[in-house]
């Protein structure tokens, strides 16, 4: 027979991870904007630009994106596994 409802504690651990993935991402931006500030101190010209500029247009975009989903399906989540043991606990 197929379970109905939910695993409150497996799900909670799930946002547990979420969270956690996303906390990485967000580790993973504060390492390079310091790289990044690094190179603009000490590089000059059109390349340094057209790199500096990649990060900061291109790729850290894409990663907080990355961190924010991962954050609000870690909030959804958590918002789920809260409800259903209310509704559990009527």
């Amino acid at each position: 027979m197929s379970m109905m409802g939910m695993d409150v504690e497996v799900i909670r651990g799930v946002a547990q991870q979420l969270t956690a993935q996303a906390d990485e991402i967000q580790t993973v931006i504060t390492a390079v904007d310091a790289q990044i500030a690094d190179a603009d101190t000490n590089w000059d010209g059109d390349d340094a630009t057209a790199f500096i500029d990649q990060w900061r247009n291109a790729q850290k975009p894409g990663l907080t994106q990355a961190e924010d989903a991962l954050r609000q399906l870690a909030t959804k989540a958590t918002t789920q596994a809260d409800q259903q043991e209310q509704t559990s606990a009527s």
